[in-house]
């Protein structure tokens, strides 16, 4: 004996979704908010949102100081690092060069 596969209910059969509003969903019990309320309650996060948009923008003018501190320091290590290169080469060149070496004898007077 084989089940038989169980088909899906025809759309027409269906129940409808029960469709809220957005008041609804965020859970004041099913009554509908008058315009006002939204209001309200926007002009109250207002401020807020403000006040966070006031320290973010702190906090960015902080991380772009730091930045630009960061930037001249780095410059002052390349231009160092740059220097001492330049003092190795030159070390390097006047280690190249054929040098006179005397003995340790004088050389005669003229």
């Amino acid at each position: 004996m084989q089940a038989r596969p169980i088909r899906p209910a025809p759309p027409e059969s269906a129940p409808t979704p029960i469709r809220r509003s957005w008041g609804e969903a965020s859970g004041n019990g099913g009554g509908t908010n008058p315009p006002r309320d939204a209001a309200g309650e926007l002009a109250v996060k207002v401020p807020i949102l403000e006040a966070e948009i006031k320290g973010l923008r702190q906090l960015l003018a902080e991380v772009q100081a730091n930045r630009e501190t960061l930037r001249r320091e780095i410059d002052a290590l390349r231009r160092d690092r740059d220097h001492w290169q330049n003092l190795a080469k030159s070390a390097e060149a006047e280690k190249a060069e054929p040098r006179a070496w005397f003995c340790g004898r004088a050389l005669p007077r003229k």
